[in-house]
This record gives C-alpha cells, sequence and structure tokens, in this order.
C-alpha cells in the first residue's frame, strides 16, 4: 500500500492507524488500505511501519528470553584439558596436598617433560614422585611396570603419602554432573594399590579404593550444585600397603555443567522498553 499525506486520511484511516497501534492482537482490527504521514516529518504520524517491521519481532524475541533462553552447558574432560605448560590450567590445578588430607595445604606441582625417560610422558613431578602426568603420545607407553594408554592422564602419590591432587574450581554456578574414574595404571609384576577421595570445599565426598591385582576400580558419578569459585579435589594416596611403589593410577574425568536459564525478568525488561518505546512514539506522532 502506499503512504498518503495526512491531509488525504479519512477519519477511519486515522482510527484504524490508532487502534492498529495500540492494540496489535486485536482480531477485529482490519488491513489498513493506506498509511498516513505528515509530509513535515520523515516519520509516519502513525508508527504502523514501525509497529509491523519491529515491534512484532522484538516482542516475539522478549517472549523468547523470557521462557525459553537458556546458557549453554558446558564440557570439561581432563585428558581433553590437561596442559603440563600451565598450571593452573582453565578450572584445573594440579599439586599435592602439604599436609595430610588438608585442601588449605595445595600446593602446585612444578612442570616437568618426558618423565622417566620417556617421550610425550609429560606434566608435573617433584623429587619425592609426587606424579601428575599425561601421555601425550598417540600411542600407549610401558614405562617400567605401567601402562600408560594413550591420552591417559596417570596419578602418584609419594613415598611419605603426600597425597596427589588434581582441583576442578567451578567457573559458574549451578548442577554439576561428574562422571569419574580411578584404575590401575601398574599392570606388570606388581600392581597399584591407591586409596582415592573427592572432596568438595573441605567436606569429603567419596572415599574409594583402586587395586590392580584384583581389578578393583574407584569412582564418582553425582551431581553437585557448584557455586562459582567452589572446588571439587580427586585425591590420591599410597593405599593400605602403605607403600607408594607401583602406584601409577588413571584418573579419568568429565564434567557438565547444566544448561542455565536465563533471568526471566530480562524478556520482560525487553517488553516493557518496547512497549514503552512505541507508546512514545505514538504520542509524539498524535
Amino acid at each position: 500500500m502506499s503512504p498518503l499525506p495526512l491531509a488525504q486520511c479519512t477519519p477511519r484511516d486515522r482510527f484504524q492507524q490508532r487502534r492498529r497501534v495500540q492494540r496489535p492482537f486485536c482480531p477485529k482490527i482490519v488491513t489498513l488500505q493506506a498509511f498516513c504521514y505528515d509530509p513535515d516529518t520523515i516519520f509516519w504520524s502513525r508508527p504502523l511501519f514501525w509497529e509491523a517491521i519491529m515491534f512484532r519481532p522484538l516482542l516475539a524475541a522478549a517472549f523468547v528470553i523470557a521462557f525459553g533462553s537458556t546458557a549453554a552447558a558446558a564440557t570439561y574432560d581432563i585428558e581433553s584439558d590437561f596442559s603440563e605448560a600451565v598450571n593452573p590450567s582453565g578450572p584445573w590445578s594440579f599439586g599435592f596436598y602439604a599436609t595430610f588430607n588438608d585442601p588449605a595445604s595445595l600446593t602446585l606441582l612444578p612442570g616437568a617433560s618426558d618423565l622417566f625417560s620417556t617421550p610425550g610422558l609429560d606434566g608435573y613431578a617433584t623429587p619425592s614422585t609426587i606424579l601428575i602426568m599425561q601421555n601425550t603420545n598417540a600411542t600407549d607407553i610401558v614405562p617400567f611396570t605401567g601402562v600408560y594408554p594413550a591420552g591417559a592422564v596417570i596419578m602418584h602419590p609419594s613415598f611419605s603419602n603426600q597425597q596427589a591432587v588434581i582441583r576442578f574450581t567451578a567457573q559458574t554456578s549451578g548442577q554439576h554432573a561428574f562422571d569419574v574414574l580411578w584404575s590401575a595404571a601398574d599392570l606388570a609384576g606388581s600392581t597399584t594399590t591407591t586409596d582415592t577421595q573427592v572432596i568438595w570445599n573441605g567436606a569429603v565426598q567419596s572415599v574409594g579404593a583402586v587395586n590392580g591385582a584384583s581389578g578393583l576400580t574407584s569412582g564418582f558419578n553425582s551431581s553437585l550444585s557448584l557455586t562459582s569459585g567452589d572446588f571439587v579435589d580427586f585425591v590420591v594416596g599410597y593405599g593400605s600397603d602403605g607403600s607408594h611403589l607401583y602406584d601409577s593410577t588413571r584418573f579419568e574425568a568429565v564434567i557438565t555443567t547444566a544448561p542455565v536459564p536465563l533471568p526471566a525478568g530480562l524478556g520482560f525488561l525487553i517488553l516493557a522498553l518496547t512497549a514503552l518505546g512505541f507508546a512514545g512514539r505514538q504520542r509524539s506522532s498524535d
């Protein structure tokens, strides 16, 4: 339809145009035959054009935001995320408890490459044999009595039972689903015998044990409601045999956050601002 100068618009045109803007969802309003505009301005005196082009899409967006929008879920995988160059690395920190079972005493480990003189076995280590490392090779490796699959992350406590610790720090608030498994990595001859713990902000959530001879593994499959900045420690000690020898323990962990709905008030705010903006435009054109 072609716009008409204001002087050529009939009273019915003006009335219908006003009703169209004021009550955009009224089913009784017929399609206008003309747009009325003021030749002294660049905007039509009744903002039907802007209502048709902008108001309805913005209104629809407001409802989507209010009722259906969510922040995307995030997934953290220790094998994919592991870095021997940066500590902490994203949500992950690699260290040990300087004081037994004391999360406040977490001490970060220095980086090291080619551990046990094995190319591609990189990570963190101390002379006391606290080890957190990854086989970065594309194939399995067999250092000493260990069998380390490609990509595997290995934890090892010290001879004085200083516990190896990998810490996860929550990046956002909300539900976090944990899929965690410890298993023996020393399998040739003498085998792994270690103990494991999951500690959330200092509170023990799970304890377990790993034994290579019996095939015993330890896991944690649960969901925790974390606040951004909360920490969850995954801890390995030298186990009930009281020895750190042959205690290489594979650690696998995938942590997934739940999608977080955006605040419903945001959608209503957009809706209110949109309505006020068009109401103001309508009043200015009357």
